[in-house]
């Protein structure tokens, strides 16, 4: 499989995923299996490899990909959460125009994450590379939001 078919694969995967989590409720419990099913993989091919599975967990933890494509899922379980608040609080109209802009926000952040993965594949050591715009991308948000709360 070529660069443009992982990413694509990758990218299709974890948007199904995502977008499977912003459906209030359903969206919890495909999210708790998502993480589940994730574990048993990560110990399968741990175990084949002949190494620990919490070995291969903290590898993946290694890679800033992850930080991303986890960002990505915790904004899409916020999103069905929240329209389930909205629902209760009679803004249901106006928490629709938010999740609009969350799914978009949820498949730029999915997107970003896919072709930080597929160059990772591709190349480990360029993959480690890139904490360097994430790194600066998160101190940036840091600064952000520390100017909004003064």
């Amino acid at each position: 499989m070529g660069p443009a078919d992982l990413f694509a694969y990758i990218l299709t995967h974890n948007a199904a995923i995502a977008f499977g989590e912003m459906i209030p409720i359903l969206g919890g419990f495909l999210w708790v299996v998502s993480i589940y099913a994730t574990g048993q993989v990560i110990q399968v091919v741990a175990i084949s490899n002949g190494a620990p599975g919490a070995l291969y967990g903290l590898l993946l933890l290694f890679f800033p990909f992850t930080l991303v494509e986890l960002s990505a899922y915790t904004v899409a379980v916020a999103s069905g959460i929240m329209l389930i608040v909205s629902w209760r609080r009679h803004t249901l109209s106006f928490e629709v125009r938010v999740l609009v802009l969350e799914a978009c926000l949820v498949a730029a952040l999915l997107s970003c994450a896919a072709a930080m993965e597929t160059v990772t594949i591709v190349n480990p050591i360029l993959g480690l590379a890139l904490w360097i715009p994430v790194g600066v991308t998160i101190a940036g948000l840091i600064l952000v939001s520390r100017g909004a709360r003064s």
